[in-house]
């Protein structure tokens, strides 16, 4: 499926059947070939609404609107979002240790993610060699030799060797100093153009705002009901 933009309509969303919506009629255009960056202040729902995107939802979260993608629109039912949206979605968390293995090379975490993907299916070839000449990863050292941006270009390539239509990544430079984080937005940039992917990130790291090809979304809620706005 060829990536175009996702709309999200009528989006109402709460914890509890008995609580006030945390999200109430938001309507959210995803669009593809652009990186959009996620800030809000804690608590304000930036994983709330990842959660939602990637149909993690617990058993009493109520959720109700619709989903469009290539100009189809799937109703979300049953509490449940699209598997059209969700089978769409890859994620890189804010803590990647869970991904790597600290005896294992670069190039064997790549091999073995490729590995795992769809018959016949491979960004390797496309995704891998440029970055890792033009961004000095080196092909054969141990996971616990490289540095904090090296590990998250890592992790980056690792989920695009599934195919992969929206990616979120929750705050992938928090660790990482200046020099590093400029690193690891330039490739994230310059992947999603390429691949024309929906690009969310969560961040609080003003250096994106220096970046082109870019939206910047805001999520805050009004302290007198609760509600969440999203501009």
């Amino acid at each position: 499926m060829s990536t175009r933009s996702v709309r999200i309509d009528n989006l109402t969303f709460a914890f509890t059947a008995d609580q006030k919506p945390f999200f109430e009629n938001v309507t959210l255009e995803l669009q593809p070939g652009i990186v959009t960056y996620i800030m809000g202040s804690n608590g304000s729902g930036k994983s709330t609404l990842f959660r939602i995107l990637k149909g993690e939802l617990r058993p009493s979260e109520i959720i109700s609107g619709s989903v469009s993608i290539n100009g189809i629109t799937y109703p979300i039912i049953n509490n449940t979002i699209p598997i059209e949206l969700s089978n769409q979605v890859a994620t890189i968390a804010q803590d990647i240790s869970l991904m790597l293995a600290p005896q294992m090379t670069l190039q064997e975490h790549l091999k073995l993610a490729a590995a795992s993907s769809k018959p016949g299916f491979s960004l390797f070839d496309r995704i891998v060699p440029k970055n890792t000449v033009r961004f000095s990863l080196p092909s054969n050292a141990l996971i616990s030799h490289l540095s904090g941006g090296q590990k998250q270009l890592l992790a980056l390539m690792m989920v695009l060797q599934k195919p992969v239509h929206i990616l979120l990544l929750d705050e992938p430079t928090s660790a990482l100093d200046t020099q590093n984080a400029g690193q690891v937005f330039e490739a994230l940039h310059e992947i999603t153009v390429k691949l024309n992917l929906i690009t969310l990130v969560i961040t609080h790291d003003e250096l994106c705002a220096d970046r082109t090809n870019k939206r910047i979304l805001h999520i805050e809620r009004n302290s007198s009901d609760s509600r969440i706005t999203i501009y």
